[in-house]
């Protein structure tokens, strides 16, 4: 979030985890987090979901920000082409072409 709004002290653009996965095309989130001590006392299943999905977007947020470089250990990697192979260099240089006459 600090890197987003470009400052670890500003209220002054706050953004959410959901808001920031909406805009790069992530699914939103799965459930508010004012209900997550509820859902971790009656059904801790669907609470470690409910982190995993939160952790999975972290990640590809920052992947999609080219904040972090190395794999996530629990998203999938969000993939780019490869870019091509660069042509090789000539060793010689071409011979100087010159004034042909027909």
């Amino acid at each position: 979030m600090e890197l987003w709004t470009a400052c670890e002290h500003t209220t002054q653009f706050e953004v959410s985890l959901n808001d920031l996965a909406l805009y790069f095309g992530f699914p939103p989130k799965t459930a508010n987090g004012a209900d997550f001590g509820e859902l971790l006392r009656y059904k801790p299943d669907e609470a470690f979901e409910y982190l995993r999905h939160d952790l999975r977007l972290t990640y590809q947020i920052a992947e999609a920000m080219r904040a972090i470089k190395y794999p996530s250990p629990i998203a999938e990697p969000v993939t780019e082409p490869e870019p091509p192979e660069p042509e090789p260099v000539p060793d010689t240089e071409p011979e100087p072409v010159g004034i042909q006459f027909y």
